[in-house]
């Protein structure tokens, strides 16, 4: 084979393997398409929904706060939950301690609003994710929320 038959075919995979099925934009598409969601995109690139945007405090992404969450990856396989804990019993947070797509996402909410964030890789774990979870690398985050309470 010749050196241009080689390059080219070098090329030609290279192009094919990034138009991947596992692109997470594709994915994220995909999800929002097949689940019919309404959402809308920052400028770092989180999607989500505001359900009901809340009536209290907003936070800023250095405040700490209470959040009823559940954690699932796009095909519904949950990860992380606190849903039905007792508003009392759930543990406070810094949003500068956690994934950047909370500490963008949740600030989007007031005291009582809920909603959606679908957190791509880039804003969650990236190839880093939690040892002995189900989280893999690159994987997309979904997560309901609602803030309980600005500290």
């Amino acid at each position: 084979m010749n050196l241009k038959k080689l390059l080219f075919l070098a090329f030609a995979f290279a192009i094919l393997s990034s138009c991947s099925k596992d692109d997470p934009i594709e994915l994220i598409e995909q999800y929002v398409s097949d689940n019919d969601l309404d959402v809308q995109i920052t400028d770092e690139g989180l999607y989500y929904i505001i359900e009901n945007e809340g009536t209290g405090r907003r936070p800023s992404q250095t405040d700490n706060v209470k959040v009823h969450y559940r954690g699932e990856l796009l095909n519904g396989t949950p990860f992380d939950a606190n849903q039905g804990t007792p508003a009392a019993q759930v543990t406070p947070f810094n949003l500068q301690g956690v994934i950047p797509g909370w500490t963008i996402g949740i600030p989007l909410f007031k005291e009582g609003g809920k909603g959606l964030l679908i957190i791509p890789p880039d804003l969650a774990y990236g190839n880093n994710p939690p040892p002995g979870s189900v989280i893999g690398n690159n994987e997309v985050l979904v997560f309901e929320v609602e803030l309980l309470e600005v500290l």
